[in-house]
């Protein structure tokens, strides 16, 4: 997609979930949306491109997507993209700097107890015994 649309038009947030499962998938992934990120910041500092807030009509519809409120756009590619980059396991510091700064936010999570169950003896098969041992 960010081939045909350099700038990912139609996109104004974008979620990268489980970061720190990194594979060159989503490496690639986030140096693409990096790109995108300072092209698009770039785009909105040129203040030929972005209206000014006193020359908007107070009826005209500014919402992100709308394709009004941006001079020129027809999509939310006039404003910068949003990254939100999600792991329960990430060095949130590296990843901040790596990310020019970003700011980071930690939710604490619920911890619920797992017990691990192991069988007797090695099952041939597997799915069948977690089906007999589930409907117990």
């Amino acid at each position: 997609e960010a081939l045909l649309d350099p700038l990912l038009s139609k996109y104004s947030v974008v979620i990268l979930d489980e970061a720190h499962e990194r594979t060159v998938h989503t490496d690639v992934l986030l140096g693409i949306l990096k790109g995108v990120q300072k092209s698009r910041s770039q785009q909105v500092m040129n203040k030929d491109n972005v209206k000014n807030i006193d020359n908007i009509d107070s009826n005209e519809d500014t919402s992100i997507g709308s394709g009004s409120g941006w001079k020129g756009q027809a999509s939310p590619s006039g404003c910068p993209l949003k990254l939100i980059v999600m792991s329960a396991s990430l060095d949130a510091r590296g990843f901040s700097e790596c990310l020019g700064g970003a700011k980071a936010v930690h939710i604490q999570g619920r911890k619920y107890p797992v017990d691990i169950l192991y069988t007797y003896t090695p099952q041939q098969d597997y799915i069948d015994a977690a089906l007999i041992t589930l409907f117990q």
